[in-house]
């Protein structure tokens, strides 16, 4: 069992939001008996949060035996056995914890739940055919008064926060009710004002509802219909809130109504100070409500706001801390005209409401925060250079920016909210290149290109990302499209240059080469033993410059799609000893002691798919890397079946690559310092070459290294099908 924090659902914080109101206008506060208080907002419940059953367990008094006082979707048999037969202490079980604890709980297997710690309580929930349970503290303030329990039968994934946060408003809420429900045997005890005090109930329950629905709302306009009925009820004239700032120990008017504008005036630019010198100070000091009926004379009460008191001819103040879920957050001011003394039950209806304003408050403050957190990054997503689409785990639409918009002109509006596979069938082409997007295969962080030709030409580079919540629980997907269409156009630019320049200089070297050759051979005459050495280094310049201009060719034709390709069943095994046989010839001419070492052949041949002579140059290209970056040592050429591939490895004992090189160690070009430091000359082409044939026969290469203990490259080639 865990505690609830960010869990998968799809459900938005602002649906949560409505089901609070819409759940919140179902409470009766003024019926005794719970069970008729929750009929009416169970089946609610039960439909918003996707449950079986829920149930509100408290605690019986004097002893510390739990037990179900209302319930929705349990079977008599189950309530009766908890309540009658096999009694739930607090701190057993996953309800006693609760107690204890103090915080919401959250289990998505039962039967393998270690906090459902009685083997036989477990087992009757699963009867039940429970497998799920969320359990959350019910407060009134900081007491905690009991548990209510969400019930699941099918898994739904879990909960995110704003469910957790829904589930733990209504058991305070409940909670609450509850209070008030047992607050009817004060009320009975006097008849004579048995009406009256129903009555103010039930204002008070058409004041949360007013908070309940007010949530999308300042403020201020919150205040008004709770003020409305204050001053109707209770004879009240004015009322304010102060909103308490930790940092500064001060408190800040918030609200107010009913006061003169010079009063308000003198709320706003004098905040109170925490502590001695007001009421409102005392009471955010001590977290207990203050009331005088003669603020003139009650010392307590700063001069200042005495005076002020007198001129606005306000004679009694009553101050009531904001507590929701214990934490102060501010005062509920009521200000009366004339002398007024609090009654006990007045007290109690005002501590009530101002736990239910600070709630309420809180609430704003949160929505409003995610709002604009929500509206930042919003604008964030819009104003990104790349095109964004994102998804949640169902594969809809959730999310489309302006650049997505431009690439594909197509309107978010036309996507927001549908499902992939809505956009096959509409014959819109633009719909249609979103479509394709969304279905390409890739893996986490993977991206590939694509050629789009409608509204333009265009190629994109589309890059898979995960969507995490705080847990690193995906929550959905969202592919980042980056124009690269320039650099395609300057790549086949650079590319049909090489590719000229290396067919203009192939013919004159290689007739150069042939004529060096010729010298080398004595058959255009003898010469002496200086000459020959300085034909024999050109013969091997030329030659080194004949493979560049071939390697460069080779490279443009892979990238161009113009390097010939067959696919057939191959015996990888021979292909290694193929790739292998001129090196052992290379190592022996070096004189490095080098010792190579190729792995007996697999009993049965591994027969993989791909190009031949392909796969055989790109191995030989790794296999003379390693040479070329091995002093002393060792090189081994490894083959291994995996399920579905074939692979061959490649690990030397040589200089290794630093690490923040390896990333570029397969771009065209490029060198790592060390390598050029160790071998000067070198085209930076082989490692590309062999990447790009890897890729074209539907294969993987990758490398781990150690610098100055030596590099392993891997090839992974899909294995023939067995129908072949």
């Amino acid at each position: 069992m865990k505690t609830v924090h960010t869990i998968k659902n799809k459900k938005t914080s602002g649906y949560w939001l409505q089901a609070i109101n819409k759940v919140s206008t179902s409470f009766n506060l003024a019926s005794r008996d719970i069970n008729t208080v929750m009929k009416l907002i169970l089946k609610d419940l039960i439909k918003e949060l996707g449950a079986s059953a829920i149930s509100v367990w408290t605690l019986e008094k004097p002893t510390d035996f739990m037990k179900i006082d209302a319930s929705a979707g349990l079977e008599k048999e189950y309530i009766r056995y908890f309540n009658k037969t096999d009694r739930v202490r607090i701190g057993k079980g996953i309800v006693g914890k609760v107690m204890v604890e103090r915080k919401t709980f959250y289990s998505m297997n039962i039967k393998r739940e270690k906090h459902l710690d009685i083997p036989r309580w477990r087992k009757i929930m699963a009867e039940e055919g429970f497998t799920a349970l969320v359990s959350a503290p019910m407060f009134i303030g900081k007491k905690i008064v009991g548990a209510f329990n969400v019930y699941y039968k099918k898994k739904g994934g879990a909960i995110n926060i704003y469910q957790r946060q829904f589930i733990e408003i209504i058991a305070n809420q409940i909670a609450v009710t509850i209070e008030n429900i047992k607050n009817y045997e004060t009320i009975e005890a006097n008849e004579k004002k048995l009406l009256e005090q129903i009555e103010r109930v039930l204002y008070l329950q058409k004041i949360t509802d007013s908070l309940a629905l007010g949530f999308y709302e300042s403020v201020e306009n919150s205040l008004k219909p709770f003020t409305n009925y204050i001053i109707k009820l209770l004879g009240a004239d004015a009322i304010a809130v102060f909103r308490f700032d930790k940092e500064q120990d001060k408190l800040f008017l918030e609200a107010a109504y009913g006061i003169s504008e010079r009063h308000r005036r003198f709320l706003e630019g004098n905040p109170f100070l925490k502590g001695q010198g007001s009421l409102i100070g005392l009471s955010i000091l001590e977290k207990k409500a203050k009331w005088t009926p003669k603020i003139f004379v009650d010392e307590r009460a700063a001069k200042p706001l005495r005076i002020l008191m007198s001129v606005e001819e306000k004679t009694s103040l009553g101050v009531f801390p904001l507590k929701p879920r214990g934490e102060i957050t501010g005062v509920l001011t009521i200000f009366y005209k004339y002398r007024h003394d609090f009654s006990k039950e007045e007290i109690g209806i005002f501590s009530m409401l101002a736990d239910y304003i600070g709630i309420a408050l809180m609430n704003i403050r949160i929505f409003n925060s995610l709002a604009a957190e929500k509206q930042k990054l919003g604008s964030m997503i819009h104003s990104l250079y790349d095109g964004l689409i994102v998804y949640d785990m169902e594969n809809r639409i959730m999310g489309f920016n302006a650049r997505a918009e431009t690439f594909f002109s197509v309107r978010s509006q036309e996507v927001i909210g549908k499902h992939v596979e809505a956009l096959s069938g509409d014959k819109n082409i633009f719909l249609e290149n979103i479509r394709t997007i969304s279905a390409l295969s890739l893996k986490n962080f993977e991206n590939t290109d694509l050629t789009v030709t409608s509204p333009e030409n265009k190629v994109f580079r589309i890059t898979l990302v995960p969507l995490r919540d705080e847990e690193a629980g995906q929550i959905g997907s969202m592919r980042i499209i980056h124009d690269i269409t320039r650099e395609k156009e300057v790549e086949l630019l650079e590319n049909n240059f090489i590719s000229v320049a290396g067919h203009q200089m192939r013919t004159p070297l290689t007739a150069l080469k042939w004529i060096l050759l010729a010298f080398l051979q004595k058959e255009l005459g003898e010469f002496n033993k200086k000459q020959e050495s300085e034909i024999t280094k050109a013969f091997k310049s030329t030659t080194r410059l004949i493979n560049i201009v071939e390697s460069l060719l080779d490279i443009t034709k892979l990238e161009e799609g113009r390097f010939t390709s067959i696919q057939v069943n191959m015996d990888i095994y021979s292909i290694i000893e193929k790739a292998t046989e001129l090196s052992l010839s290379v190592i022996k001419e070096s004189g490095r002691k080098i010792n190579f070492i190729i792995d007996e052949p697999p009993r049965i041949p591994i027969i993989a798919t791909g190009d031949p002579s392909k796969i055989q140059m790109a191995l030989q290209n790794i296999i003379d890397n390693a040479i070329k970056y091995t002093n002393e040592g060792s090189i081994r050429v490894s083959l291994e079946k995996k399920e579905k591939t074939a692979l061959i490895s490649v690990i030397d004992t040589g200089i290794g690559i630093p690490a923040a090189e390896q990333k570029f160690i397969f771009t065209k070009f490029y060198r790592a310092p060390n390598a050029i430091k160790h071998i000067p000359e070198g085209s930076g082409l082989g490692l590309s070459i062999a990447r790009e044939i890897i890729f074209q026969n539907k294969g993987k290469i990758w490398l781990t290294s150690e610098l100055n203990k030596g590099t392993s490259f891997f090839i992974e080639l899909p294995l023939a099908s067995t129908k072949n």
